[in-house]
């Protein structure tokens, strides 16, 4: 006699082999999309890529990654938003759209403390700001400020990104109006650090 599931008109034998067979097709599927996720982060952390990374150092001057590692307790970053991209059309910039938009956001600890941080990227697009650059930076100090922990800025830019126009600049806006409000929330324990890097022009 055969047994029929509840919910469909199949034998269960067969319908327990299906399931067995679909479980296998879906670890095949989650191989495949673990596989493409190592690669994109690999591409990620490249920032600019390794042309620029190289000149970066020609120059004495360490990469955003290195400079939060170096920071930051051994494998305490926990990075924020590395696949974000600009939104810029303009001007042929829908052709280049690195992950993680020119700066490298996330929180981490120094000496057991929680901290957030943000290192701009120099190699990408010299680190020029843009209106998701800005929204990741502003993320952070809202995170930072909600649990009372401080946030370091590494600073190494060339000042706004001219091809988003005014909306670069509303982003430098929102980050400074966001630094203001962090002044004033300093009785709470909530403390503003930068370090200047390189260029850093508005």
């Amino acid at each position: 006699m055969k047994i029929f599931c509840k919910y469909a008109k199949i034998p269960f034998p067969k319908l327990h082999w299906r399931y067995i067979q679909l479980l296998v097709q879906g670890g095949d599927i989650m191989k495949d999309i673990l596989t493409e996720l190592k690669s994109r982060r690999e591409e990620a952390r490249l920032g600019g890529g390794q042309k620029r990374i190289d000149a970066q150092h020609s120059r004495g001057k360490l990469t955003a990654r290195e400079r939060v590692e170096l920071l930051l307790d051994d494998d305490s970053f926990e990075e924020f938003d590395m696949f974000v991209t600009h939104r810029c059309n303009d001007f042929g910039m829908e052709k280049q759209k690195p992950a993680g938009d020119g700066v490298v956001t996330g929180w981490g600890t120094i000496n057991g403390r929680m901290i957030y941080v943000f290192s701009q990227d120099f190699t990408v697009f010299g680190g020029s700001l843009s209106e998701t650059h800005a929204q990741k930076i502003c993320k952070i100090m809202d995170m930072a400020i909600q649990n009372g922990a401080p946030v370091i800025g590494i600073n190494d830019s060339g000042g706004a990104r001219i091809q988003e126009g005014v909306a670069s600049l509303a982003g430098y806006a929102e980050v400074f109006s966001k630094e203001y409000f962090s002044f004033r929330c300093s009785a709470a324990n909530f403390n503003n650090h930068g370090s200047l890097c390189g260029w850093c022009r508005i």
